[in-house]
C-alpha cells in the first residue's frame, strides 16, 4: 500500500463517515462516537443505495459513475464542513472525555478487547472454504465492474459476455455493489483486499459497537456501565463457540462479514434494534423523518434481504408500541422507515419482467 492509497482508504472510510456524522448529532439525544460514526458510515451506504441502482439500470460506464460519485461526496463533505465544520473539534474533545472507569470496569474492557483480538485473528487468518462461495458475486461483480467499464456484464463464474440480463436486477438494486467498486478505484486497492482484510476487520470491530449501542439502550443508567461490558463479553463468548454452520452468526462475524447478509445481520440489525425504539412515543421532526430514511436506505444496500429487516423489525417494534401505548404517532415512523424499501420492490418488480 503507497502513501496515496493510505490517504485515501482514511479519508473513505473513516473521515467521510465521521464529517457525515455530524449531521446526525444528538438525533433521539445520542451524541457518542460511536453514532456519530455509524450514522456518516451508513449515511454513505444510503447514497450509494440512492445512485447505484440508478446508474446500474441505466447502463451507465463504471468510470463515469466513479465520476458522479467523487463529485457527490465532495459536494456533501464541504457542504457539511460549512454548516457543521465548527462543531467538529467540541464533539471530538467530548470523545475523548472519558468518564474513570472503576477497577472492575477496566477489568472487563480488557477482557473484551482481548477476545475482540483474538476475533479480529479468527476472521483474518482462518480460511472456511467453500462456506464463502457467494463471493463470486460480492468479490467478482465488483472487480469485473472495473475491468468490463460495466456493471452485470460477464459471468462471476466463467467470466465469458452475457450482456444484461433481468436476473441481475436484483443485485442492482443493492449499492454495497457500488460502494465496493468506487472504494477500489479510489484507493487503488484489489476489490479482494479491501473485502477480506480492510472490511473484514473494520466491520467486525463495527458489529461490537452496534452491540455497545445496543446495551447502552438495555444499560442506561450510568450505574450500569459494567452490564455493557458484561453483555459484550457474553456475546463475544457465544460467537467464538458458535462457528457450527453456515447459518450461523459466527460463520457472518467472522467468515463472510463483508458480504450482504453478514453485514446486514451484524451489524446493521442489532444498530436496528438499539436505535430505532428511541424514536417511539416522540414528535417527529423532520431531522428523525431523514434519519429514518436514511437507515432505511443503508439497511437496504447490502442484500435485498435487508428489506425483510427494515420491515420486520420496525414493523413489530412499532406495533408493539402502538399496542401497549395506543400511539397514533407512530404511523410516521413506519412511513419513514418503509417508504423507500416499498418504491424499491415496485422497481425490482417491474425490473424482472
Amino acid at each position: 500500500m503507497n502513501a496515496f492509497s493510505l490517504i485515501t482508504t482514511i479519508l473513505f472510510f473513516i473521515g467521510l463517515p465521521y464529517v457525515l456524522g455530524q449531521v446526525w448529532n444528538e438525533t433521539v439525544g445520542e451524541s457518542a462516537f460511536t453514532f456519530r460514526y455509524f450514522s456518516g458510515f451508513f449515511s454513505v451506504l444510503a447514497i450509494f443505495e440512492l445512485l447505484s441502482p440508478a446508474m446500474i439500470l441505466l447502463h451507465i460506464a463504471t468510470h463515469v459513475q466513479f465520476i458522479v460519485y467523487n463529485l457527490v461526496f465532495l459536494a456533501v463533505f464541504i457542504v457539511v464542513l460549512i454548516v457543521k465544520g465548527k462543531t467538529i473539534p467540541g464533539t471530538m474533545k467530548k470523545a475523548l472525555q472519558i468518564q474513570k472507569p472503576k477497577i472492575t470496569e477496566i477489568i472487563y474492557i480488557a477482557v473484551f478487547l482481548a477476545l475482540l483480538g483474538v476475533q479480529v485473528y479468527y476472521a483474518l487468518f482462518y480460511d472456511i472454504g467453500d462456506w464463502r462461495s457467494d463471493d463470486y458475486m460480492y468479490v467478482t461483480f465488483s472487480n469485473a465492474a472495473i475491468y468490463d467499464d460495466g456493471f452485470f456484464k460477464t459471468t462471476p463464474v466463467f467470466g465469458s459476455y452475457i450482456g444484461w440480463d433481468s436476473y441481475y436486477v436484483k443485485y442492482a438494486l443493492c449499492g454495497i455493489y457500488g460502494f465496493y467498486t468506487y472504494a477500489s478505484m479510489l484507493t487503488g486497492i484489489s476489490v479482494a483486499a479491501i473485502e477480506h482484510s480492510l472490511c473484514c476487520v473494520l466491520f467486525l470491530v463495527m458489529a461490537y459497537g452496534s452491540f455497545y449501542l445496543l446495551s447502552k439502550y438495555l444499560f442506561s443508567e450510568e450505574k450500569e456501565r459494567e452490564n455493557r461490558f458484561i453483555f459484550l463479553i457474553f456475546l463475544e463468548f457465544l460467537y467464538l463457540f458458535g462457528m457450527y454452520s453456515h447459518y450461523s452468526l459466527s460463520f457472518r462475524l467472522f467468515g463472510v462479514i463483508w458480504q450482504g447478509k453478514g453485514f446486514l445481520a451484524v451489524v446493521l440489525v442489532p444498530f436496528l434494534l438499539a436505535i430505532y425504539p428511541r424514536f417511539l412515543g416522540r414528535d417527529l421532526t423532520k431531522k428523525d423523518m431523514a434519519y429514518l430514511m436514511m437507515l432505511s436506505l443503508a439497511t437496504v444496500s447490502p442484500t435485498m434481504g435487508g428489506l425483510l429487516a427494515i420491515v420486520l423489525i420496525p414493523g413489530i417494534i412499532t406495533g408493539l408500541h402502538f399496542l401497549s401505548n395506543r400511539d397514533f404517532k407512530v404511523i410516521k415512523n413506519a412511513v419513514a422507515v418503509w417508504i423507500f424499501p416499498v418504491l424499491e420492490i415496485i422497481v425490482f418488480l417491474i425490473g424482472r419482467r
